[in-house]
């Protein structure tokens, strides 16, 4: 006889708070990608020459889009970040307890 095998496939999907709690982190990775994508465009655009600025493009952005961009993303990035550590209370303060005592 193989290994048991659940019965239903319901078993087998994440659901309430477990869902959420994977949907937080993988958004909040994604946005943490995101934005430090952006930064370094951003980061190796011209400075010094504003002639050399307003024809500069990567990827099809200009420097405002890539600010742009990034602004959206950093507060997507702190927005998910609360969600995160709200959906994680328990977790963080029974650590925090532990580690106390």
């Amino acid at each position: 006889m193989t290994g048991s095998l659940p019965s239903s496939k319901a078993s087998l999907q994440p659901s309430g708070p477990s869902l959420f709690r994977k949907i937080a982190a993988f958004g909040l990775f994604l946005s943490f990608l995101g934005a430090a994508f952006c930064g370094l465009a951003l980061f190796i655009r011209p400075e010094e020459d504003p002639a050399a600025l307003a024809r500069w493009s990567f990827l099809g952005l200009k420097s405002e889009g890539w600010g742009e961009t990034h602004r959206v993303l950093v507060v997507i990035f702190f927005a998910l970040a609360a969600l995160h550590i709200i959906l994680n209370l328990n977790t963080l303060a029974g650590y925090l307890r532990k580690r106390r005592s």
